[in-house]
């Protein structure tokens, strides 16, 4: 039988920390990893996952989902003395704390942290995003940034760049820097029969005869949606059948429909809104060409969704994107922030003859993002960072 203090010890919580206002692609891919991992996470390491989140309306679709899972969810406000004690019970007796980033470290995130210090448990910090200083929105950011690195056991970035701005801009220690892997559900997301994709694009509303030019973002700055506009504005009289459909939800939503409105592009522009996982697939399914104009970005789950359902994409070449090495066949990159490259990407793209990849090609670009390696990566990383 074991000692009970070694007992004791392996049934505390990995504490999980969202600091998200809204849901985006680093939201489900914790979602995924604590619906896959609760069961992984008891046998190899004796314990299970808590989530703390925010107390946004926005989030209680994805905290309930969560929830179902058999993780426990509790929703705090760190702004009310009271949720922040309750934060700090709650890290004191955790065996970890994992804390997630979907953008650079804030009030919110540096609460966790020195909370987790305080309590002298080990904190792993996954940066989904990683923001180089100069684009952050003031020093204070920038300061928090820096304040992880020295809080943190270890951290873990989803793509080689953000790994080596961690380290060459906020001074973080090579050997706690880590890789981590994107997440993608190939079941899930897989290329439409190519004789049902005409019957899926009438059911979606997709008129006969245009080109459906798709965008899968947060509605934030990061993901440059005002380029995808700027575009639709300057190719409303050469490109006539081009139409934009835009899925997601932020805080961006009311000045796009604002633009949107003053170009008079409401039959060309359409903000969809937030859509589920399997609906998701059938607009990639169905779309012509996916845009991802992001100004920076870690490693975007979009991108490697329109890959695996055969869709074209023309992307940014930001943060880990140019590292997911897109054949010349399945799209192109441009720079960020400069809509006439966009708008030349896009046309070149939809001029040629759409060839989803061979199912072995396919799978074998994609293999790194299946479900299994990411969470046995995760759980490894937690093993670590506990000195199992």
């Amino acid at each position: 039988m074991r000692p009970l203090l070694q007992r004791a010890v392996e049934t505390r919580p990995v504490v999980v920390v969202s600091h998200a206002r809204e849901i985006g692609g680093a939201e489900w891919w914790l979602a995924e990893v604590l619906g896959r991992g609760a069961e992984i996470l008891r046998e190899h390491l004796g314990t299970r996952f808590e989530l703390v989140c925010r107390t946004d309306p926005a989030l209680d679709d994805w905290s309930r989902a969560v929830a179902a899972g058999d993780v426990k969810v509790h929703r705090l406000d760190l702004g009310r003395p009271a949720h922040a004690w309750r934060l700090l019970a709650l890290v004191r007796r955790s065996a970890l704390v994992h804390l997630n980033l979907s953008f650079a470290a804030g009030r919110y995130q540096a609460m966790a942290a020195l909370t987790a210090r305080l309590a002298g448990v080990p904190l792993l910090v996954f940066h989904h995003v990683t923001v180089d200083p100069e684009l952050l929105p003031g020093r204070v950011w920038v300061w928090f940034t820096c304040l992880l690195g020295r809080l943190a056991a270890a951290h873990a970035a989803v793509s080689r760049p953000g790994a080596e701005t961690l380290v060459q801009r906020y001074g973080y220690r090579p050997a706690t820097v880590h890789p981590f892997p994107a997440l993608l559900d190939l079941d899930r997301f897989r290329p439409l029969d190519p004789a049902l994709r005409p019957e899926v694009r009438r059911e979606l509303g997709v008129e006969e005869g245009s080109r459906l030019i798709l965008a899968v973002a947060r509605l934030n700055r990061q993901k440059g949606l005002m380029d995808l506009v700027q575009v639709a504005v300057e190719t409303a009289d050469s490109e006539p059948d081009w139409r934009f459909v835009i899925i997601g939800e932020g805080e961006m939503r009311a000045e796009l429909e604002a633009a949107i409105a003053a170009s008079g592009l409401r039959r060309r522009v359409t903000l969809l809104g937030r859509q589920p996982a399997m609906e998701l697939a059938r607009w990639l399914g169905a779309a012509d060409v996916l845009a991802l104009p992001s100004h920076f970005e870690g490693l975007p789950a979009t991108l490697l969704e329109a890959l695996a359902c055969g869709c074209p994409v023309v992307a940014t070449a930001v943060g880990g994107v140019p590292d997911l090495g897109i054949p010349p066949e399945l799209g192109a990159l441009v720079p960020p922030a400069q809509p006439p490259a966009l708008a030349g990407a896009l046309d070149r793209v939809l001029r040629g003859v759409r060839r989803p990849l061979p199912e072995e090609a396919r799978r074998r670009l994609l293999a790194p993002y299946e479900p299994a390696r990411v969470v046995d990566a995760v759980v490894g990383l937690y093993a670590e960072a506990m000195g199992r």
